[in-house]
């Protein structure tokens, strides 16, 4: 990733500085595309400032329907041999969020359910363990996430449907101060 100046950053290896990421905002962001776009089972891995999607499957919709966010999002992709292959750019990304945000202020609360929400929980926990994102592999509602921290290396973790929900749970608490903010998310456990 690229780094800014004034970024937090963490030592991985010899010779790489990561920066500490925003990856909650990015992946609800992403989230919504995939969303819109139907995807039911997907590869996502970081690539630079980019992310690269690999959609594996997605759900069938309904004959005749078209929506205006399935017009937009299916803009930002690419077939390739292998299938439906989407690549975001930081620039795509922010205008993914702020079209979401629009949509979020029309639609009212958030479906603690959806891939968008799962993405940010997913993207909440990195950021708490100060990790880097390598991959995310979505199939049949259970996340694996592989991710590189500074203390504790390489690790790769399955997310499931309740562990993701009581995540959200403790995030949208979190975000309207329902909780004591000195209140560590990080007791929540995975699997």
């Amino acid at each position: 990733m690229a780094l800014n100046p004034g970024d937090p950053v963490f030592e991985l290896g010899e010779n790489s500085a990561v920066k500490s990421a925003h990856y909650s905002k990015t992946l609800r962001a992403i989230g919504c595309a995939l969303d819109a776009l139907r995807v039911e089972e997907f590869d996502l891995t970081s690539d630079g400032p980019n992310y690269v999607v690999q959609v594996k499957s997605q759900r069938k919709k309904p004959q005749g329907v078209r929506t205006v966010l399935h017009r937009i999002f299916h803009r930002l992709s690419q077939n390739s041999a292998s299938g439906l292959q989407l690549i975001y750019t930081p620039k795509e990304i922010d205008w993914l969020d702020h079209e979401a945000q629009l949509m979020r202020e029309e639609t009212g609360s958030p479906d603690p359910h959806s891939l968008p929400q799962a993405l940010r929980s997913i993207g909440a926990y990195l950021e708490v363990k100060g990790a880097r994102l390598l991959k995310i592999s979505g199939r049949s509602g259970v996340f694996n996430v592989s991710y590189e921290s500074a203390q504790h290396g390489r690790h790769t973790e399955d997310f499931t449907p309740a562990a993701l929900y009581e995540w959200f749970v403790k995030g949208y608490l979190k975000r309207s101060s329902r909780i004591n903010r000195s209140d560590p998310i990080a007791s929540i456990t995975f699997g």
